[in-house]
C-alpha cells in the first residue's frame, strides 16, 4: 500500500495524484510478486497448508521528484530489514494435522533474501535530453518517462511508460541503456547502506541474524 495524505508537494499531480500513486503501487507489486526476482519459496512455512503473507505499506511524507525510483529503495530496504520469527511445526500423523507455533524467543528470527530484487530505474526526456533521479521541478516538465525494473545484474524485468510525450525506438533503446547501467550501481549502493545499518545493529548488542532456511528446514 502507498500511502500519500501526508505528502501536500504531491498536489502538483492534481487530479491525476491517485492513478500516479496506483501507478507505482502496481509497478512495486510486479517485481515483488515475480518469482525471477523474489524467491517467494522463502515465505513457504509448510507446502500446501501455510505461508507468510507480505504487506509493504509506503507512506510518503516529501515529495522531491522521482517516486518511483525512492519507492523502490525504500521497499528494498524494507524487506532487508524483516525479521521473519522462527516456527515450529508439528505434523500429527494420526489425524494428518499440521500445527504452527512462533518461538517465544523474540531474537530468534529468520531474514529474507532480497539479493536478487529488482530496483526501479527512471528515465525521462526533457527536450531530447535524458534524464535520472529528477528533482520536483524536472518532473513537471517531462513529457515522456520510462521506469524500468533493473535487476542487480543490470537485466530488465519490468518497463512501464508514463506521460502524453511520444519516445521513438531510438530513445527507448537509449534510455533503456541508461537504466540497464545505473541500475547494478544503484543496487550496490543499496546494499552497502543496508549492509552499514546491520553492522550499527550489531554492535549495539542485538542477536546475530539466522538464515530463514536451513539445510531446506524452516528455522
Amino acid at each position: 500500500m502507498l500511502n500519500i495524505s501526508g505528502c501536500r508537494s504531491l498536489r502538483i499531480f492534481g487530479r491525476h495524484r491517485r492513478q500516479y500513486t496506483k501507478q507505482i503501487a502496481r509497478s512495486l507489486n510486479y517485481i515483488l510478486n515475480n518469482p525471477k526476482c523474489f524467491d517467494l519459496t522463502q515465505l513457504c512455512v509448510v507446502k500446501g497448508h501455510h505461508c507468510w503473507l507480505v504487506h509493504v505499506d509506503i507512506s510518503v511524507l516529501r515529495y522531491e521528484g522521482n517516486l518511483h525510483d525512492a519507492c523502490s529503495f525504500a521497499m528494498k530496504a524494507a524487506l532487508s530489514e524483516t525479521k521473519v520469527p522462527a516456527l515450529k511445526v508439528t505434523h500429527d500423523e494420526e489425524t494428518n494435522e499440521v500445527s504452527v507455533d512462533v518461538c517465544d524467543d523474540p531474537y530468534e528470527y529468520g531474514v529474507l533474501d532480497v539479493s536478487n530484487l529488482p530496483v526501479l530505474i527512471t528515465v525521462g526526456q526533457i527536450s531530447g535530453v535524458h534524464t535520472v533521479d529528477t528533482t520536483i521541478k524536472e518532473d513537471s516538465v517531462t513529457l515522456a518517462r520510462i521506469t524500468y525494473g533493473i535487476k542487480p545484474s543490470g537485466s530488465i524485468v519490468y518497463m512501464n511508460k508514463d506521460g502524453g510525450g511520444s519516445l521513438d525506438l531510438l530513445n527507448i533503446r537509449s534510455m533503456a541503456k541508461i537504466a540497464s547501467d545505473s541500475g547494478p550501481q544503484m543496487n550496490e549502493l543499496l546494499i552497502k547502506k543496508i549492509q552499514l545499518s546491520k553492522e550499527k545493529q550489531a554492535s549495539w548488542g542485538h542477536a546475530s541474524e539466522r538464515l530463514l532456511f536451513d539445510n531446506d528446514n524452516f528455522v
